[in-house]
C-alpha cells in the first residue's frame, strides 16, 4: 500500500481511431509534450511536469501499451509508426504546434515525430537517444526483451523485481557481470524501484513493443534527417551517454550537448531549451471521449469535482447494467464480465472512489460521500436510470446505492443475495476484514504476498475467507490474468482503503 498523494495533474484520454491514449495535464498557456522511458509510464514524468514554469501546458502520454494506453496494432511497429500516431493523438487534441522533451524510448518516438510531421514540432529536446550498431541491436532484441506473462505460482513476480533493479544495476541488465555494473550513485531507492515494477506489471507482455523501437531505430541516419531545431543530449551517468558521440557530425539545427547531472539544475536545462520552443497559442481544452460503441473503452468523467475512471460500452437496448467491483479491486478485474453483456445493452464499470484510477475522496470512511460520488459520475456519464449490480463489497454498496437513489437505481437479485450474505458475515474477526500491509520491501516480499492474496481471493470466493464450507467453484483452472490483475489493484491502493473497508461492512449490517 502506499500513502494517498493528490496529485496535480489532471488526467485524461484522446480517442485515436478507436484507440485510447492516456496522458496528464498541468498548467495553463502553451502546450509542452513530454514522452517517458520504458517499462514507465507518464507518471515518470511527475517530477519534470511540477517543475514547469508557469504559463505553459505540460502534456505527458502514456507511450501506446504502457500505462493506460492502448497499443498500436502493429506487430513490427517502428520508431516512424509510433510517431504517426502521436501525431495523431496531437492533431485529436488540436495541438497544432508544440516543443516536445523526451527520453530512452520516448525519444525514439519523438524522432519519429519529428520525421513523419515536422510541422508539430517547435523545438526538440532528446534526452538519452539509443544509438546501436546492427549487431548490438540484434543481441538486444533476442536477449533483452524476454517475453512477460504471468503465471499461476507467482514466478514472474521474483523476475520482474530483480529484473528491474538490476536495469538500475547493470547495462545491459542481462549482463550481470562486473564489467557491466553501474556506478554506485545509482543505485536506486525502494520506491523508485517499486514505481517502475508497478509500471511494468501494468503493461505486462506489451512493454516489448514500443520498447523495441528505441532498439531498431538507425538513429544517425533519422538524426540527418531531422528538420527541426533539436538539442540531443544526456546525462553523464546516462547508459546511453556514450551513444551522443556516435551520431557523428550533425547538421547546424541540431545541438549535441551534456546535461546536468544534479536533477534542479538537469530540470532547469531542460526547461530553458523547452521554452524556446515555446508557441503563442494556449493549449486547447481537454475533452475526454464518449465511451464507445464498438467495444469496451474507458474514459474519465466528472464526479462533483473529482475524476471517476469508467469502462464499459454504450450499445445494446434497454436500461444500463452498472458493475461494482470488490475491495481489493478495479474496473479492471471486470472486463470479462463487461464483455459478456456488451451488445446486449449498456454496460459501464465504475472505479470506487481511490481505487484503480479514480481520484480520491478526502475520507473513504464516509458511505454517503462514496455513493454521492458514484451518483455524480453516473449523472455525468448521462445515466439516471440503471440496474446495478456488485461483485464483493461492492454487492453492498450497489445495494445502498439503490437504496438512497431508489427511482434511479434498482438492484440485480444475485447482488441482493451476496449483500445479505456479507451482511450474515460481518460479524467476523475484524482483522480478517482488512488485508495486512503491502508497504514495500526491499527484497519485493510485499509483491509476492499480494499475489497471494489475490490468489486467495480466487480460490476461496473472497479474501477475507478461510472457511472450508465457503469454497465455491472457479474452473478448472486458476486464471493467472485475473489474479494478475487483482494483485496490481491491491497494490495499487492507499492506506486510507483500510478505512473503506471497515465502514463498507459496517454499513452491510445497518
Amino acid at each position: 500500500m502506499i500513502s494517498p498523494v493528490k496529485e496535480q495533474s489532471s488526467r485524461h484520454y484522446v480517442d485515436v481511431g478507436g484507440r485510447r491514449i492516456h496522458y496528464r495535464r498541468l498548467g495553463e498557456g502553451p502546450p509542452v509534450v513530454l514522452l517517458h522511458a520504458s517499462p514507465r509510464s507518464s507518471s515518470a514524468m511527475l517530477p519534470l511536469m511540477t517543475s514547469a514554469p508557469h504559463g505553459v501546458t505540460v502534456f505527458a502520454f502514456d507511450n501506446p501499451g504502457f500505462g493506460l494506453s492502448d497499443r498500436v496494432e502493429l506487430s513490427d511497429a517502428q520508431a516512424l509508426d509510433f510517431g504517426a500516431d502521436l501525431d495523431a493523438a496531437l492533431e485529436a487534441l488540436g495541438i497544432k504546434q508544440c516543443p516536445v522533451y523526451a527520453t530512452h524510448t520516448g525519444a525514439a518516438i519523438a524522432v519519429g515525430l519529428a520525421l513523419h510531421a515536422p510541422h508539430r514540432v517547435s523545438r526538440l529536446v532528446v534526452d538519452g537517444l539509443c544509438a546501436m550498431t546492427r549487431a548490438e541491436a540484434a543481441n538486444t532484441l533476442a536477449n533483452y526483451l524476454p517475453t512477460f506473462n504471468p503465471v499461476v505460482d507467482g514466478q514472474h513476480l521474483a523476475w520482474v523485481w530483480t529484473r528491474v533493479r538490476d536495469q538500475f544495476l547493470f547495462y545491459p541488465w542481462n549482463q550481470r557481470g562486473q564489467g557491466s555494473r553501474q556506478p554506485l550513485s545509482l543505485h536506486p531507492t525502494l520506491d523508485q524501484v517499486h514505481a517502475v515494477v508497478m509500471d511494468f506489471l501494468a503493461s505486462g507482455d506489451n512493454y516489448r513493443h514500443a520498447y523495441s523501437s528505441a532498439f531498431t531505430l538507425d538513429a544517425t541516419a533519422a538524426v540527418a534527417q531531422i528538420q527541426v531545431p533539436t538539442v540531443i543530449g544526456a546525462r553523464d551517468f546516462d547508459m546511453l551517454y556514450p551513444h551522443l558521440e556516435r551520431l557523428g557530425k550533425v547538421r547546424a539545427n541540431i545541438r549535441i550537448e551534456r546535461f546536468a547531472s544534479a536533477i534542479d539544475e538537469w530540470q532547469r536545462q531542460i526547461w530553458a531549451h523547452l521554452m524556446q520552443g515555446l508557441t503563442t497559442e494556449a493549449a486547447p481544452r481537454s475533452v475526454n471521449p464518449p465511451l464507445g460503441t464498438a467495444r469496451i473503452s474507458r474514459t474519465y468523467v466528472d464526479a462533483d469535482g473529482l475524476r471517476m475512471h469508467v469502462r464499459g460500452a454504450m450499445n445494446g437496448q434497454g436500461r444500463p447494467l452498472v458493475l461494482l467491483h470488490d475491495c481489493p479491486g478495479a474496473s479492471a478485474g471486470l472486463v470479462r464480465r463487461l464483455e459478456r453483456v456488451a451488445g446486449r445493452r449498456p454496460v459501464v464499470a465504475l472505479d470506487l472512489p481511490g481505487h484503480g484510477d479514480s481520484q480520491c475522496l478526502d475520507s473513504l470512511s464516509d458511505i454517503n460521500a462514496v455513493l454521492g460520488f458514484l451518483n455524480a459520475g453516473l449523472r455525468d456519464l448521462g445515466i439516471d436510470q440503471a440496474e446495478v449490480a456488485g461483485e464483493g463489497l461492492g454487492a453492498v454498496l450497489a445495494t445502498k446505492l439503490a437504496s438512497q437513489w431508489m427511482t434511479n437505481y434498482e438492484v440485480e437479485q444475485d447482488t441482493m443475495v451476496l449483500n445479505r450474505r456479507i451482511a450474515e458475515n460481518a460479524s467476523y474477526d475484524p482483522q480478517r476484514l482488512v488485508p495486512g500491509s503491502f508497504a514495500a520491501e526491499e527484497a519485493g516480499a510485499h509483491v509476492f504476498r499480494a499475489w497471494q492474496q489475490a490468489r486467495d481471493s480466487v480460490i476461496l470466493g473472497s479474501w477475507s475467507s478461510r472457511r472450508l464450507d465457503e469454497f465455491h467453484p472457479f474452473g478448472d483452472a486458476l486464471d493467472a490474468e485475473a489474479i494478475h490483475l487483482r494483485t496490481i489493484e491491491i497494490l495499487k491502493e492507499s492506506t486510507s482503503a483500510v478505512d473503506f473497508r471497515r465502514a463498507v461492512y459496517q454499513a452491510a449490517m445497518e
